[in-house]
């Protein structure tokens, strides 16, 4: 998203006729417009928001298109009722002729929307103006609705499909039926009533267009816990009886209902929280409860989550994200996009803690390590420890957060200001910063299923199918593909894509399965994935080695002895493709060479010209993996074990001039 379409963002919180929308004030709406307000699409999506069917129509009357995108989303009115669960602004939109065949980004209609988030009221909506409850989402996975609400858990909207009409045994694209992915996601309910349940099921539809989901929240305790469509419930805490299976509520809980005590959302810029899904939840939390971690540079999220995040995943597409801990913010790469981010926490019940709401305090000392209070810090000087431990500081919290303690040691007194975060010595004024997080908890949930890497060492989805003896093969890769365009876009701010010649993708099976092995093997060594950090980098390089490096790999000894070494004896890599790209040397035809590469990159520390391998890490005591130009956003990484990186695909591009230069 571009600078301006920021400063479009925030002026919205700006605008009466905004605010007014995304409030479901009518006679604001209205007196705004009357005023001569100008209407936009997000106006129209504000009022979706809302899910007043009045602010809609009012929006609508006013010539907004009923296809049209949000600028900021580029999703139709329909899909976005549709996600938010407002039936009577769907049906008005209906009336209105939205096409409820269209599709979105994903290529799922507003049906598939629905089914997924267990809207059930507007699937019924949806099926009395026409909608095939069959349809077919227009992507790779093929899927129905009923696939889509059985892979979620969704057991109203299974039944209710299933009790309509939908097909129990389609297929999607991979031959998956409806009840193979319930069992992918364990969705215990789900999976007894598609196997025993769907015959002795009265139906569930009473001639009532509109009806309440209480079903999902009142699931079968004794087979699965219940997981809430609200993202943003009324008081912003974990149900605590919807983890344990007890949730009794008829009319719907005002907590979030989930299946663990924590999680993490993020703040889409019309107000509304999104959920993370699950595998960033867990590298979100496991990097919080770490006290030494400002932040984390968030993995790309992939196209297959769950339904309940992709719209996360439009807004943040395929970038990496850093989550700031202190601030509890988001920014994209360019820090120019900045979303707020939250961590709910189940509410206590019957003096019940869960473990992710018990917290601990450390302060900052003299030698910049973070020390729990109670302990002793990294001077080893016991006679200076404080009166007061890590527990008695959260007890003092709890009771007020918004005050200012004190304690002592044998030497000095000093305050701790609980809205400052920051511990002060009364005698010498030295402050130091101070921090309160969450005790490590997750360890188990974090650990990486070996079935699951064993799964991913196969050939990727898009490789073309190889002969048995060979070793290596370049294939062309269709402009008009989304493989294409990925890859495009993962350098257009540094090249003009009008110069690419071509994109090749390299199938090498032994480069492919040496790689795996490699990422799971430090998998192991690490304890999860997120920590072996594997990205999409750079390197620039000559034709003459082209051929070598899709066979044999990069080799710096071999392809990288003219670009220096000031960090490092190694292969080069960068994540920009400017730096990478200003590597590259024409050949004979101003043509111009550029890998895209599979890198794991791990640990790492600033390097030197002197380094043939990694320094040891002393937290750690074993090697770093890499070597970086700065340790904060690195502009160049230096690998030195072959096995860890793959060249993935190479990006040939015209230079008029005969020699390679970048925008």
């Amino acid at each position: 998203m571009s600078k301006t379409s920021t400063l479009n963002i925030e002026g919205m919180k700006d605008s009466p006729l905004l605010v007014y929308a995304k409030e479901g004030d009518f006679h604001g709406v209205i007196s705004a417009l009357d005023v001569g307000a100008n209407a936009s699409s997000e106006l129209l999506h504000l009022a979706i928001l809302a899910g007043k069917v009045r602010v809609v129509r009012a929006v609508l009357s006013r010539g907004i298109g009923i296809e049209n995108a949000s600028i900021l989303y580029r999703y139709r009115p329909l899909h976005y009722a549709a996600q938010h669960g407002h039936a009577h602004v769907v049906e008005e939109l209906l009336n209105a002729g939205a096409d409820h065949t269209a599709v979105e980004l994903r290529g799922r209609m507003a049906v598939h929307i629905a089914a997924s988030l267990g809207h059930l009221d507007v699937l019924k909506v949806m099926k009395s103006h026409g909608c095939d409850i069959n349809v077919i989402a227009d992507n790779r996975y093929k899927q129905t609705p009923l696939h889509y609400a059985a892979y979620e858990g969704k057991l109203s909207a299974v039944k209710w499909l299933v009790q309509n009409g939908a097909v129990l045994d389609a297929k999607d694209g991979y031959g998956n039926t409806p009840l193979s992915c319930a069992c992918r996601r364990k969705q215990k309910d789900v999976i007894y009533w598609l196997q025993y349940g769907q015959e002795h099921q009265p139906s569930t539809d009473n001639g009532s267009l509109y009806s309440s989901e209480d079903e999902d929240k009142n699931a079968n305790n004794n087979h699965a816990k219940c997981i809430s469509s609200n993202n943003d419930p009324e008081i912003p805490e974990i149900c605590y009886n919807s983890v344990e299976g007890i949730c009794n509520y008829i009319n719907g809980c005002k907590r979030l209902h989930l299946n663990r005590h924590y999680h993490w959302q993020a703040k889409e810029p019309l107000g509304s929280w999104l959920n993370f899904p699950d595998n960033i939840v867990t590298f979100l939390e496991v990097s919080f409860c770490d006290p030494v971690k400002d932040g984390v540079d968030l993995p790309a999220l992939n196209e297959e989550i769950e339904c309940s995040a992709d719209y996360l995943s439009d807004i943040m597409g395929k970038d990496s994200w850093y989550c700031h801990f202190k601030d509890m913010t988001l920014a994209d790469p360019s820090g120019r996009r900045i979303l707020k981010t939250r961590r709910l926490t189940s509410e206590l019940v019957d003096g019940k803690l869960p473990k992710p709401s018990a917290y601990a305090w450390y302060f900052l000392d003299k030698h910049n390590n973070w020390v729990k209070y109670g302990d002793v810090d990294t001077t080893g000087e016991k006679q200076f420890m404080c009166n007061i431990n890590s527990s008695e500081v959260e007890k003092l919290y709890q009771r007020n957060p918004s005050q200012s303690i004190f304690f002592k040691n044998v030497q000095y007194q000093y305050s701790l200001d609980f809205t400052t975060m920051i511990q002060q010595n009364l005698s010498t004024n030295v402050v130091r910063e101070v921090r309160r997080r969450p005790l490590p908890h997750t360890v188990k949930e974090a650990q990486i299923n070996i079935g699951t890497i064993t799964d991913s060492l196969r050939y990727p989805n898009s490789w073309e199918t190889m002969e048995t003896n060979e070793h290596v093969r370049r294939v062309k890769v269709s402009q008009n593909s989304k493989e294409y365009k990925d890859v495009c876009n993962s350098f257009i701010a540094a090249i003009n894509v009008n110069n690419v010649v071509k994109i090749e993708r390299i199938q090498n099976p032994f480069l492919w399965f040496a790689f795996q092995n490699k990422v799971r093997e430090m998998t192991a060594v690490y304890g999860n994935v997120y920590e072996v950090n594997v990205k999409q980098l750079f390197h620039g390089t000559s034709s003459d080695v082209v051929d070598n490096i899709c066979a044999e790999n990069f080799d710096w000894r071999l392809h990288g002895s003219k670009t220096g070494q000031l960090y490092g004896r190694g292969t080069y890599f960068s994540p920009y493709a400017k730096t990478a790209y200003a590597y590259c040397r024409a050949d004979n035809y101003s043509n111009c060479y550029l890998f895209l590469a599979k890198v794991a990159i791990g640990t790492y520390v600033v390097g030197d010209v002197n380094m043939v391998r990694p320094p040891l890490n002393p937290k750690t005591n074993k090697l770093y993996d890499s070597t970086v130009d700065r340790v904060h956003n690195p502009n160049i990484i230096v690998k030195y074990d072959k096995q860890e990186y793959y060249p993935e695909y190479i990006v040939t591009v015209k230079n008029a001039n005969g020699a390679c230069t970048v925008s």
